[in-house]
């Protein structure tokens, strides 16, 4: 079946082939649990937020930026490759200010003495 899906606010829109209605289903499902997942940033309120990749260091990297403050909500990677996730908690399983939106600061790497 062919399977278009549109986001609340009508900024994207989605095409693509399912074999069934849960194939179709779980699709929408994934796309919205990206694109849909913040109206707005966490940080600032603005709506003016957009999808972001990198590659660094042989790296892949996911976020939503906000255009107005700044900010980014990182996404974590499914094990598989298969999908995304937000980062809301740390690294301990606390829950992040903001909803896990948050400015990028570059870790500096402690030299260490030979």
């Amino acid at each position: 079946m062919d399977v278009t899906y549109r986001t609340a606010d009508g900024r994207l829109e989605f095409r693509f082939q399912a074999e069934t209605d849960k194939v179709a289903f779980a699709t929408v499902a994934s796309i919205a649990s990206i694109f849909e997942l913040d109206s707005a940033c966490g940080h600032c309120g603005s709506k003016a937020i957009v999808p972001e990749h990198r590659n660094a260091g042989g790296y892949e990297y996911y976020s939503l930026r906000c255009r107005d403050c700044l900010s980014q909500l990182d996404f974590g990677q499914l094990r598989d490759g298969g999908g995304l996730f937000p980062k809301r908690k740390d690294k301990d399983g606390r829950k992040l200010s903001d909803g896990g939106w948050h400015f990028w600061q570059k870790q500096e790497v402690a030299a260490s003495s030979c």
